[in-house]
């Protein structure tokens, strides 16, 4: 079975998106479809993100989409919507996620430097650690909400992953940081059924009450960021 399309960009008008550019992809075929899976009647076609695209910071968001348009078949009919107009398209939003993405337990302390008071939030149990949400911003910057073992409007960490795996740690909210420092070990051995996953750690300064505090804290991921994927509709 097979189906032939074309990228039609008409098909996005209305929709907010923008057309993916040619050069930020490679189709297996530019024009045609065929069942690749014989226990999957759908047809279907390869496509290959080129580092254009990964380089694209809109990338990583809602923004830019591909639209198909069939324009041949070898079927008997097309199904129809409620209108009886042909269901012969398809837009197909794309985005990516970075490698560091995902769900991290988050392990450490937090000293009062007026007090030396620590606040510590560190478990035996990884699993039964806090957690903390990493998102993508860019290729190879992730952003996480709250310093140390709260989330509080206003403190906002990006962590910047460096081509050499070094990190660089900033204050990506209302509230400053200083003395930060990181660094990052990629194949820490995270929970058993995971496999190894990224674990960075963190040091870094800030004040919140007027009071300052020091923060010291390691963040290992709970999963590859793909088991964590859903599919989504727009």
């Amino acid at each position: 079975d097979w189906a032939t399309f074309e990228i039609d960009s008409t098909l996005l008008d209305g929709t907010g998106f923008t057309l993916l550019p040619e050069s930020y992809y490679r189709l297996s075929d530019p024009s045609r479809m065929t069942v690749s899976n014989p226990n999957l009647a759908i047809c279907d076609v390869k496509v290959e993100f080129t580092d254009e695209f990964y380089n694209d910071a809109n990338a990583a968001s809602r923004y830019y989409a591909l639209p198909f348009r069939m324009t041949g078949h070898n079927q008997d009919e097309v199904l129809t919507d409620v209108t009886g107009q042909p269901k012969d398209y398809s837009v197909v939003a794309v985005k990516y996620v970075s490698k560091w993405h995902g769900t991290y337990f988050v392990r450490g302390k937090m000293t009062n430097l007026a007090t030396d008071e620590v606040s510590e939030y560190c478990d035996k149990d990884l699993s039964r650690n806090i957690t903390r949400d990493l998102t993508t911003v860019s290729r190879n910057v992730i952003r996480r909400t709250g310093f140390g073992s709260v989330n509080v409007g206003g403190e906002v960490l990006d962590i910047i992953v460096n081509d050499d795996l070094s990190v660089t740690l900033e204050a990506a909210g209302s509230v400053a940081i200083e003395e930060a420092s990181a660094s990052l070990n990629p194949e820490a051995d995270g929970l058993e059924l995971a496999g190894k996953q990224p674990e960075f750690t963190l040091s870094y300064i800030f004040e919140r009450g007027g009071v300052r505090y020091k923060v010291e804290e390691t963040l290992i991921r709970r999963q590859n960021p793909e088991a964590d994927l859903r599919f989504e509709e727009w």
